[in-house]
C-alpha cells in the first residue's frame, strides 16, 4: 500500500497543512482607511484619535502633566461629538494590594431609550512611567472612543452607554476600583466591556468572561467575523501575575468580557511601546470584535441574561461554544464509542492499555529535553532572554528537539505496537485527559474534548472499513489535534516568552504523541537525522547571535536608593540579565548588599553612590486616639520634590489591622515581593504636589517605629554616566529609572 509505505510523511503533510490553514483562518483583518463608511469600524480613524492624544508620544502615568495632558484632550475629544462626560476625582484604592492613588477618570455617557442597566466600554488612558503606552492601552482607548463616537450616530439603542476611561490602572486597577466603588451608577450597569493590550501586535483575543456568560458569548460569536479566543485562556489568566481593569468589574458581580492582545511583548511596558510600533491591525481586529459585541448587548435586555455558562474557542476560523455541563456528556459519549472501536481493532485489552501510557512517555521525555536543551542555552549565554533579538534560532530547537526524541521514542515503540493499539492508546490519553480536565479545569476542557469526540466518531467509524480508507479516516485525527496542541506553541511563545516556555511543552508533547501512531514507513530514519541536525545548528546559532537588538532591547533600570537617616547610598541595577559591559566598564556593580534595613534579604547588581543632599518625603503625626480596642494614628504625609509616590512602611510585628482614607477603611496586609516583602506596607501613587491624609489603626497601645519612602523618576544629577553609557541595546522597562529615599518615623 503506497499510504502505508508514506504514512510518516503523509501524517507530517497533514499536520503542517493543518497548521498553516489553521493559522491563515485565524489571522487579524487587515486595517481599514478613514475613508470607509463610518458603520464600519476604521483603524485609520482609531489612529487618528490615538495620534493626538498622545501626540508628545512621552509617558503618562497617573498624577504627571503628560496624564493631565491627555485626559483633557479626551474631554475635548468627546465634547467635539457632542457626547457628555464628566470626569470622576477620587481615591482609588486597592483592597487586595494595600496600594491608592488620586485618580481621574473620565466616563461619557451615550443615551438610551431606557434609563438603565448600561453598558459599559472600558479601557485606561494611563501608562507605566517607563512607555507610551500606545498599545497598553492606546489601542484600547482609541478603540472605545471612536466605537462610541458610532454607537452615538447610530443610536439611541436601547440601553445607554458609558464609557469609562480609567485612570492609574498601571498601579494596581486604581481607578476602576474608585469607579466601582464611589461612581453614581456602579449599581446601574449590566454588562462590561473592557479593552486592554500587552506589547503593540498581535490578534485581539477573547481573554475571559465573568458571570453566566452565554448570552455574552453567543452574542460574540454572532458578530465576530475574525473570532479568537479559548476559555482555556481564562483558566491560564487566573494562574498569571498580570492583571485588568476587569478584575475588578469581576469583583463587583457585573457579567463581561475582556479583550486584550499580546503580541511583540518585549515592548510592553518600554520606550518601544509606541505609535510608530504599533501594528494597524491589531487596532482594527479590537474594533471587529467590540463594535458588533457591543451593538448586540447595548439592544438587549441586559436584566435577564440566560443563566448558564459556555465553553467556548475559534478553531479554523469558526466559533464553536457548548454548555459547560455538556462537556461530562460529550466525554461520556467519546468514551462509549472508544471502547466500541478498541473492542473492534484490538484482540488484546492489556496491550490497549500499555500503549496509553506512552502518550504520557512522549510528554515527560520531550519535556526533559527541552528543559536540558534551554539550560544548556541558559548556561553558554549567562542569560534567559524571553523574547531574544532573533527568535528563529530559539524556534528551531523549541520544534526540532521534541520532534526527535517524540519520533525516535515512537518509531521504537511502533514495533511492538500496531497501528490501531497506537492510536487507540493515544486517544484513551486525551480521554483521560479530558475527564479530569472537565472537573479539574473546566473552562479548559474543550481544547482537548472537540478533537476527543472527532477523533472517536472517526476511530470507530474506521473500524468498520477496509485497510486503505480506515488509514486513511485515521490520519484525519490529526486535523483537529493541530490547532488544540501544534497550534498553541508560538501563541504561548509569544505572549509568555523563553523564561516561561515551559508552558509550550505540553502543546508540543501531546501533537507528537499524536502523531506518534503514524511514525512508521519510509523516511523515519531521515527525518529524525534532519531533525538532529537543526536542533543542533539552532542551540548553536543561539548562542552565537545577539540576544538584543533596538527593536528587542534588554530591560534595564537604575535605582538610586538612600537612606536619610544613615545616610548611605547605593545604585541598583535592575536586570534579570547580567549588567551590560558598557555599565560595568564606568561603575562596578558586582557588590551585593543590603539595600534596605527592614529587609534580611541582599542585593546583587549594587554599586555605591554619592549622598543627595535634599530633603526627603515628610511626615507629621496630626493625632492619636486610643480606645479599648487600641490605638488610631492620624497622620498627613507628602513626597519630596518632584516625587511621584509615597510609601508607608511597618513591620509584621507591629499589630496593624488597617488603613483608613477619606472614609475608606482596608485591611492591612503583608506584601508577597518586592521592596515591602514581608511587611505591611499602603502606597500612593501619582502624589506629584499632594498631602496625603492617613488613618493607621493598631491593635496595641505602643508607639510603633515604620518607614517612609518617596518615590521619583527623575535621577539625580549623578545619573548622568549611567545613562549615557547604557548601550542602544537596552532600555528602562515597566516602572523605570527610579530614585527612592527613606527614613524612620515613628507612630
Amino acid at each position: 500500500m503506497i499510504l502505508q509505505r508514506y504514512l510518516f510523511l503523509t501524517a507530517l503533510l497533514i499536520s503542517g497543512s493543518a497548521y498553516f490553514v489553521n493559522d491563515w483562518l485565524g489571522a487579524m483583518p487587515e486595517p481599514k482607511s478613514s475613508s470607509v463608511s463610518e458603520l464600519e469600524f476604521s483603524a485609520g480613524r482609531a489612529m487618528a484619535i490615538l495620534e493626538d492624544l498622545l501626540q508628545e508620544g512621552v509617558p503618562h502615568p497617573v498624577g504627571s502633566e503628560a496624564n493631565k495632558r491627555v485626559k483633557e484632550r479626551i474631554l475635548a475629544w468627546l465634547e467635539k461629538q457632542g457626547i457628555e462626560a464628566e470626569v470622576q476625582k477620587a481615591w482609588g484604592c486597592s483592597t487586595m494590594w494595600n496600594n491608592c492613588a488620586w485618580v481621574e477618570n473620565v466616563i461619557a455617557e451615550i443615551p438610551g431609550r431606557q434609563e438603565s442597566p448600561y453598558l459599559v466600554l472600558m479601557a485606561h488612558y494611563d501608562s507605566v512611567p517607563a512607555a507610551p503606552g500606545a498599545g497598553d492601552d492606546g489601542a484600547g482607548m482609541a478603540a472605545v472612543l471612536e466605537i462610541g463616537r458610532m454607537l452615538k450616530q447610530e443610536g439611541p439603542f436601547r440601553n445607554p452607554i458609558l464609557l469609562v476611561i480609567t485612570d492609574a490602572e498601571e498601579f494596581g486597577l486604581l481607578g476602576a476600583e474608585a469607579f466601582f466603588a464611589h461612581h453614581a451608577k456602579k449599581n446601574l450597569i449590566g454588562a462590561v466591556i473592557n479593552v486592554e493590550g500587552s506589547g503593540t501586535t498581535g490578534s485581539s483575543q477573547l481573554l475571559r468572561t465573568a458571570m453566566n456568560n452565554k448570552t455574552l458569548i453567543d452574542a460574540y460569536g454572532a458578530g465576530a467575523q475574525y473570532p479568537q479566543g479559548m476559555s482555556l485562556v481564562s483558566e491560564i489568566f487566573k494562574r498569571m501575575p498580570n492583571d485588568t481593569d476587569f478584575s475588578v468589574s469581576i469583583r463587583a458581580n457585573i457579567p463581561g468580557i475582556d479583550f486584550a492582545f499580546a503580541g511583540e511583548r518585549n515592548h510592553y511596558h518600554t520606550p518601544n511601546d509606541n505609535l510608530q510600533n504599533l501594528d494597524l491591525r491589531t487596532v482594527q481586529h479590537h474594533g471587529e470584535n467590540v463594535l458588533p459585541l457591543a451593538r448586540s448587548l447595548a439592544s438587549i435586555d441586559l436584566e435577564n441574561l440566560e443563566d448558564s455558562s459556555l465553553v467556548y474557542g475559534a478553531v479554523y476560523g469558526n466559533w464553536i461554544s457548548w454548555p459547560v455541563g455538556f462537556s461530562i456528556f460529550i466525554v461520556l459519549i467519546a468514551g462509549v464509542l472508544l471502547v466500541i472501536a478498541s473492542v473492534r481493532l484490538v484482540s488484546q485489552p492489556l496491550r490497549c492499555f500499555l500503549s496509553s501510557l506512552v502518550p504520557l512517555l512522549i510528554i515527560i521525555c520531550i519535556s526533559l529535553a527541552l528543559f536540558a536543551n534551554f539550560k544548556l542555552i541558559e548556561w553558554f549565554n549567562n542569560a534567559v532572554v524571553s523574547w531574544p533579538a532573533h527568535d528563529l534560532p530559539f524556534r528551531l530547537v523549541l520544534f526540532s528537539t521534541p520532534a526527535v526524541v517524540g519520533f525516535a521514542i515512537a518509531g521504537g515503540l511502533n514495533k511492538y505496537l500496531s497501528q490501531d493499539e497506537g492510536l487507540l492508546g493515544v486517544w484513551w490519553f486525551w480521554w483521560f485527559l479530558a475527564a479530569v480536565f472537565t472537573f479539574v479545569l473546566p473552562d479548559a476542557a474543550n481544547l482537548l474534548i472537540l478533537p476527543l469526540i472527532v477523533a472517536a466518531v472517526l476511530l470507530t467509524i474506521s473500524a468498520w472499513v477496509g485497510p486503505s480508507l480506515r488509514t486513511a479516516l485515521q490520519l484525519a485525527t490529526l486535523v483537529m489535534v493541530v490547532p488544540a496542541s501544534l497550534g498553541m506553541v508560538l501563541l504561548l511563545e509569544e505572549s509568555q516568552g523563553y523564561r516561561l516556555i515551559v508552558t509550550t511543552f505540553f502543546s508540543l508533547g501531546i501533537f507528537l504523541a499524536s502523531i506518534g501512531p503514524f511514525v512508521r514507513g519510509t523516511m523515519v530514519k531521515t527525518t529524525i537525522v534532519i531533525g538532529l541536525m537543526v536542533a543542533t545548528g539552532g542551540t548553536v546559532a543561539t548562542t552565537l547571535m545577539p540576544l538584543y537588538s533596538p527593536w528587542r532591547p534588554q530591560h534595564l533600570n537604575f535605582h538610586f536608593i538612600q537612606d536619610i537617616d544613615s545616610q548611605v547610598a547605593h545604585w541598583s541595577a535592575q536586570t534579570s540579565e547580567p549588567v551590560p559591559d558598557t555599565i560595568m566598564a564606568i561603575m562596578d556593580f558586582s557588590k551585593e548588599v543590603s539595600l534596605y534595613p527592614w529587609s534580611v534579604s541582599t542585593s546583587k547588581k549594587t554599586a555605591t553612590a554619592e549622598l543627595l543632599e535634599v530633603a526627603g518625603p515628610r511626615f507629621e503625626v496630626v493625632q492619636v486616639n486610643e480606645s479599648g480596642e487600641g490605638r488610631e494614628v492620624s497622620i498627613n504625609m507628602s513626597s519630596m520634590a518632584n516625587g511621584d509616590w509615597l510609601m508607608l512602611l511597618l513591620p509584621e510585628s507591629s499589630g496593624v489591622m488597617g488603613f483608613g482614607i477619606e472614609g475608606d477603611y482596608f485591611e492591612a496586609n503583608i506584601v508577597p515581593w518586592g521592596l515591602a516583602k514581608d511587611n505591611y506596607a499602603v502606597m500612593f501613587s501619582g502624589t506629584q504636589g499632594k498631602v496625603v491624609s492617613l488613618t493607621v489603626h493598631f491593635s496595641g497601645r505602643d508607639n510603633q517605629k515604620a518607614f517612609i519612602l518617596g518615590g521619583s523618576s527623575e535621577l539625580p544629577e549623578s545619573a548622568a554616566h549611567l545613562l549615557d553609557a547604557r548601550p542602544p541595546l537596552a532600555t528602562q522597562a515597566h516602572q523605570g529609572d527610579l530614585r527612592i529615599l527613606f527614613r524612620q518615623v515613628s507612630l
